[in-house]
């Protein structure tokens, strides 16, 4: 995917995961710390974190056909690092945090110590990590753009 109403579609693309995965990470979060929430709004971040890992790829082709197109390769090599990591932590995530709230809902009344503290802690781990490398890739791609423009 390289346009969007012949507009280049990799800074329209990135909002997407800009918004979601902290959104996910947030969930994540909420799951990790309380039983009561987590029944509330395990099934939404599950949706989420599908949505954020479909997002961070789009975009992830999108800048890789935006790339081609300016036939910029060398110069943004390092933000094309940070976004492969950003998506291999993104699906992760979202594999995670599927097998957390299958789990939770496969394990609701025995409360296994996997099912209650290791899978939640884990998922939120990975949000936070997933979150960090997204900023860093967004960073990198606004300093890419604007360094020169802005003193």
């Amino acid at each position: 995917m390289d346009l969007i109403w012949g507009l280049p579609a990799h800074p329209l693309t990135v909002h997407a995961p800009i918004v979601l995965i902290p959104l996910v990470t947030l969930g994540a979060i909420i799951i990790a710390m309380s039983a009561t929430l987590r029944y509330r709004y395990d099934i939404l971040t599950a949706i989420l974190a599908v949505a954020a890992m479909v997002s961070t790829f789009v975009a992830n082709q999108s800048g890789e056909a935006f790339t081609e197109r300016l036939g910029l390769e060398k110069a943004i090599e390092k933000h094309q690092g940070l976004a492969g990591t950003t998506l291999i932590l993104t699906v992760a995530l979202a594999v995670m945090v599927l097998v957390n709230v299958g789990a939770s809902r496969l394990d609701a009344t025995r409360n296994s110590t996997l099912v209650t503290s290791v899978l939640p802690v884990v998922s939120a781990c990975l949000g936070v990590l997933a979150t960090i490398w997204m900023v860093r890739t967004g960073h990198e791609g606004a300093t890419l753009v604007w360094e020169n423009v802005v003193e």
